[in-house]
C-alpha cells in the first residue's frame, strides 16, 4: 500500500465528455461520488468525490459533465434555496455541475478526483479511507 496519495490542483471549470452517474452518497461522512465507468471508448475510470456536502440539486445520471464555479445569479439561487448562510459556512463552496438535463450542484468544502483502471463495481480509490482500498498514487483536488 502507498504512503501518501500526491494531491495536484486542478483548475476549474473542468469537462468531460463521457456519462457520469451518482454512484453514493455516504451520509455518516456527507460525501457525495459522481463515478464514469470505463468502456470500450475509455481507457480509464473517473471518480468525483465531493467531501463535507451541505446542498445537493443534481440529477443521477449525467450524459457528460462539465464542473464549474457558479456566477453570482447561481450563487443568488442557491442562497434562496438553501439560506444565505449556506455559503458561508467555513469551507463551503458551490461547484455547479452541468451535463444533465438541467444544470445542478453541489455545496461541500472540497472535492477530488483520481483515474484508475478498475471496473464499476468495484469501491473508489477515493474511500480509502472508508473501505480500506489501496490508496491511489494520485489524486486530483478541484480547485476554484
Amino acid at each position: 500500500m502507498s504512503q501518501k496519495a500526491r494531491v495536484l490542483d486542478v483548475p476549474l471549470p473542468l469537462v468531460f465528455d463521457r456519462p457520469f452517474y451518482v454512484d453514493c452518497v455516504v451520509s455518516t461522512h456527507k460525501q457525495l461520488l459522481l463515478k464514469s465507468p470505463m468502456a470500450e471508448v475509455y481507457d480509464d475510470r473517473i471518480d468525483i468525490v465531493f467531501k463535507a456536502v451541505d446542498a445537493v440539486h443534481l440529477s443521477f445520471k449525467l450524459p457528460r459533465v462539465e464542473i464549474r464555479i457558479p456566477t453570482e445569479h447561481e450563487v443568488a439561487g442557491i442562497e434562496n434555496a438553501f439560506g444565505e448562510n449556506i455559503l458561508a459556512l467555513p469551507g463551503n463552496q458551490a461547484f455547479i455541475i452541468a451535463g444533465g438535463p438541467s444544470d445542478g450542484y453541489i455545496v461541500a468544502s472540497a472535492a477530488y478526483m483520481v483515474k484508475s483502471n478498475l471496473h464499476g463495481a468495484n469501491p473508489s480509490p477515493l474511500f480509502f479511507d472508508l473501505e480500506g482500498t489501496e490508496r491511489p498514487d494520485v489524486i486530483y483536488r478541484l480547485a476554484s
